[in-house]
């Protein structure tokens, strides 16, 4: 069914009696048959959904402006939490100290919640990643001594077997001279 589009007039007139049924004290269903003595024609669940929507609007804001991200130290908006610069720093930097020591994550979740931090061990690894400086490098880097020491047995075998192919050419080269020479 479509929506009925109502003349402001009429749309006003509903809209005061059912606010002035609500002001007493009268349940929605005195309401909603004030709002129909008044030329409303819809039902009370649409009465109930027009009032709320006309109460709630404030004057001198746009219907479709939006609000600008809360300056508070932490405000939960449905299931995430808002921090301001400060207390974002604080919280990566404390987790950054905790990983540079050697703890683990679950200890650098309890640094950062001394720091502000109001969220779980998962949400805190992507809060921190997205800040771009990663809390460590993946892997760690391979000392020199260490691949050398890896390296040493492959190079023991290059070496032989250059060492047995050059001794074979210059053997061949000594055999040619000798026959050369008679």
């Amino acid at each position: 069914m479509p929506r009925k589009g109502y003349d402001e007039a009429i749309k006003s007139a509903f809209l005061q009696a059912v606010s002035e049924a609500r002001v007493a004290g009268q349940p929605w269903g005195d309401a909603f048959k004030a709002a129909k003595e008044a030329g409303y024609t819809g039902t009370l669940g649409g009465i109930k959904g027009m009032f709320h929507l006309t109460k709630g609007k404030k004057a001198g804001r746009k219907p479709g402006a939006k609000r600008g991200r809360p300056k508070g130290l932490g405000v939960a908006t449905k299931h995430r939490h808002v921090y301001n610069e400060a207390t974002r720093a604080a919280i990566v930097n404390a987790t950054h100290e905790a990983l540079k020591t050697g703890k683990k994550w679950p200890e650098a979740l309890q640094a950062a919640k001394a720091a502000g931090y109001r969220g779980g061990l998962i949400a805190l690894t992507g809060f921190v990643t997205r800040t771009g400086t990663p809390a460590r490098k993946p892997g760690r880097p391979v000392k020199k001594a260490q691949m050398v020491g890896r390296l040493e047995p492959i190079l023991e075998i290059i070496e032989r077997l250059v060492k047995e192919r050059v001794r074979a050419v210059l053997d061949r080269a000594i055999e040619e001279l000798k026959k050369v020479r008679g």
